[in-house]
C-alpha cells in the first residue's frame, strides 16, 4: 500500500485526514511502502525473468543437440538400408525435410531468446544506473561548483528535485494531493557558517 492509499483508507476509516504525527507514525511502522522498494522489486523480476529465459536458451541448446545427432543417426541408417524400395526413400525424405523445419524453427526461437536476453541486460543496466547515487564533493559545492548535485533526486514523500549544474533547481512536491511547481536558483556564498543562520 502507497501513501496515497494509505490516507484515502484512513480518511474512509476517521472521517478526517490524517494529522502529522499520525503520518510520520505510519511512515515509521512501515505502514505503506517506500519508493526504493518498487525499484528493488523490478530488479527482482528483471533477474527473474533473465534466469528463466537463460534457463530455456541452455535447454533449447540441449535439444539442439538431441536432434542433430538424431539426424545423424537417421542419415546412417538410410545409408545402410539402401536396398530398400523407393516409396520408402520418400517417406524417409519427408521425415528428414521435417526434422531440418523442425530444428530451423528452434533455431528461429533461440535466436529471438537471445535477443530477448540482450534486452533484459540492457534494462537491467539501466535499472543500476538510475539507481546508484553519486558521491558528493563538498569542497567543490562550497565553491560553487553543483557538478556533482547535477540530476534528479526524489525524497521519500515524493518529492522531486531537478538540479542543473547552472544552480538552477526545478522541484516539484505535493501537498494535500495538489502538485507544486517552482524554479529556484543554488548559490553557496563564501564564508557561510552551517551554525550560524545569519552569516
Amino acid at each position: 500500500m502507497n501513501k496515497k492509499e494509505w490516507v484515502k483508507q484512513f480518511e474512509e476509516v476517521n472521517g478526517r485526514k490524517p494529522t502529522a504525527s499520525e503520518l510520520a507514525e505510519a511512515q515509521s511502522t512501515k505502514k505503506f511502502a517506500r519508493g526504493t522498494r518498487n525499484i528493488k522489486i523490478y530488479i527482482g523480476l528483471v533477474l527473474g525473468i533473465l534466469v528463466a529465459i537463460i534457463l530455456v536458451s541452455v535447454f533449447s541448446h540441449s535439444l539442439i543437440g538431441k536432434k542433430e545427432s538424431n539426424q545423424a543417426s537417421s542419415a546412417v541408417s538410410t545409408t545402410e538400408s539402401t536396398s530398400q524400395s523407393s516409396t520408402s526413400q520418400g517417406k524417409t525424405d519427408e521425415a528428414d525435410k521435417d526434422k531440418q523445419e523442425e530444428i530451423q524453427k528452434l533455431k528461429d526461437q533461440l535466436t529471438a531468446l537471445d535477443t530477448k536476453i540482450t534486452e533484459a541486460e540492457a534494462l537491467v543496466s539501466k535499472l543500476k544506473k538510475e539507481t546508484t547515487v553519486p558521491k558528493l564533493d563538498i569542497e567543490a559545492i562550497k565553491n560553487n561548483d553543483l557538478s556533482s548535485l547535477e540530476g534528479t533526486w526524489r525524497s521519500q514523500s515524493g518529492n522531486e528535485y531537478i538540479i542543473k549544474n547552472s544552480g538552477e533547481v526545478d522541484a516539484t512536491w505535493f501537498t494535500n494531493d495538489q502538485k507544486y511547481e517552482s524554479v529556484v536558483g543554488l548559490k553557496v556564498s563564501k564564508g557561510q557558517d552551517s551554525r550560524n543562520p545569519e552569516t
